[in-house]
């Protein structure tokens, strides 16, 4: 049994604070069971909101026993969209020089950093500071390029092209991609693979901005051309806003989190569903736009 604290970006803020305690039940490398307690302060807060929106309701609180995830799920949904996806996995696996999906999931969870999606981090302690790295720029994209290949290579990234690990494990998906910073706020760098038969990135970014034509909400979006004429998209995180003390970031659940399933059981979902969860979990006032939007992604 490990515990870690859970700490949440608010509305507004750019720093975090603890918003309560995980205790996680692993055997071997996966989560057997989990519980969750926010802390007394955090219930205190006018602007606090919940980790989880379906398991854990700040009404709820947990108490001293805590509360545990819904429909026997292992791990609370909150928790899991916050842990890397394929790629980040095989970021961190390379940084530790672990076989694949050779890892505890609660590893997977601490390294996934500061810069994971949405408004969560996980630390060790209440007065734990923020693990912050300096995300790479777009002027490194080269470089990041070069430690993605090396990665899907199953090569160590040697030591000068580690200012990938800063953004690497953050953000979910199965293709190469890392966390940059841009001017203007942060931004995800979208790689092409060693294994592309055609250029992803040009098509990756024509799809998107013909979505946008459609009539899509879609976040800005960038070609980089590097000196050797390889491609890189860029596109604008959705989950981070300029505040005028930094950057401030937005929570965010996944579907499957909202409808409280695990991963193997989303083919028996439904859109229908998922329109039931916003309009009960959705944000007051966005509720017929977000169905409108879901609709039109659907079709």
């Amino acid at each position: 049994m490990s515990e870690r604290i859970v700490f949440m970006h608010l509305p507004g803020e750019t720093d975090a604070v603890p918003a309560g305690r995980l205790t996680l039940i692993e055997q071997g490398l996966q989560v057997q069971a989990s519980r969750f307690a926010y802390g007394r302060r955090y219930l205190q807060r006018a602007n606090a909101v919940p980790v989880d929106p379906v398991a854990l309701a700040l009404a709820d609180g947990g108490g001293d026993a805590g509360l545990v995830p819904p429909d026997g799920l292992a791990l609370f949904g909150a928790l899991r969209d916050a842990t890397p996806d394929a790629w980040g996995r095989r970021v961190i696996e390379n940084r530790l020089r672990a076989p694949p999906n050779g890892l505890p999931e609660s590893t997977y969870l601490d390294h996934a950093g500061p810069h994971r999606a949405g408004a969560l981090d996980v630390r060790p302690t209440p007065t734990s500071r923020s693990a912050d790295g300096v995300l790479p720029s777009v002027m490194d994209l080269g470089h990041l390029l070069d430690a993605t290949a090396r990665i899907e290579e199953g090569e160590p990234v040697p030591a000068h092209l580690e200012v990938f690990f800063a953004g690497g494990p953050s953000v979910g998906g199965a293709r190469p991609k890392s966390v940059v910073r841009m001017d203007d706020g942060e931004w995800i760098a979208k790689f092409p693979s060693v294994n592309d038969r055609f250029n992803m990135p040009l098509i990756e970014r024509a799809t998107l901005e013909l979505a946008r034509e459609a009539g899509l909400n879609v976040p800005r979006t960038s070609i980089e051309s590097l000196a050797d004429d390889r491609q890189v998209m860029l596109i604008e995180r959705f989950d981070r806003l300029s505040l005028p003390t930094g950057i401030g970031r937005r929570h965010m659940v996944s579907a499957l989190t909202m409808l409280a399933l695990h991963e193997q059981d989303s083919p028996d979902s439904s859109y229908a569903a998922i329109a039931d969860a916003l309009g009960q979990h959705g944000v007051r006032g966005c509720i017929a736009g977000d169905r409108r939007e879901l609709y039109a992604r659907m079709v």
